[in-house]
């Protein structure tokens, strides 16, 4: 993908008023021969995406400060500080239901997702699904099946990610998708 920054204190030459990091820079932009000085550079997170956090390398700790998607330094002479910002791609759930012999609408529960999403609280009768493509990697989730009259639950499988990112504990199931993972519970 293509992550676009901004910059100010910069010089018009340097190009870091506005400037894009991508596979065709190498996700890397430098510019040499900067004077001493405050220098900010913030990066406008794109959808899909999520800020992991931001280091720098090069220059004393005291020289610099980091708020939200910002990092901001006092630029030294003969420093050539290395500023990296690490983003994680956003990952999706889908819950799909499958019932034998008979169809009924079977209620879910989950946890740990957005307020008022699709999988905070929601309904499947067979054969359908629900999902959310926006959720943040490496944080866990876990939804649970209601118990409803004359059904048995009979196994809940997950396809898309690797056993180590879930647990199954009765009717529920707790969740760790990683970076753009898009696991399915059935």
């Amino acid at each position: 993908g293509t992550f676009p920054f901004r910059g100010t204190g910069f010089s018009g030459d340097c190009g870091m008023g506005s400037f894009s990091l991508s596979p065709s820079n190498g996700y890397a932009f430098a510019c040499p021969d900067l004077l001493p000085g405050t220098y900010t550079i913030a990066e406008l997170v794109v959808p899909g995406w999520d800020l992991d956090g931001i280091t720098v390398a090069g220059t004393d700790p005291a020289n610099y400060q980091i708020a939200d998607n910002t990092v901001t330094i006092e630029l030294m002479p003969n420093e050539s500080p290395v500023i990296t910002f690490t983003d994680k791609k956003r990952c999706s759930l889908t819950v799909t239901k499958n019932a034998s012999d008979g169809d009924a609408a079977f209620s879910f529960a989950g946890e740990g997702f957005p307020s008022g999403g699709t999988l905070e609280s929601f309904q499947l009768k067979d054969g359908e699904s629900a999902s959310d493509q926006s959720l943040i990697s490496g944080r866990a989730y876990t939804i649970s099946e209601g118990a409803l009259g004359g059904w048995d639950l009979q196994s809940i499988t997950v396809a898309g990610t690797d056993p180590a990112n879930y647990q199954i504990t009765g009717r529920s199931i707790t969740i760790t998708p990683q970076p753009a993972e898009s696991p399915t519970v059935i």
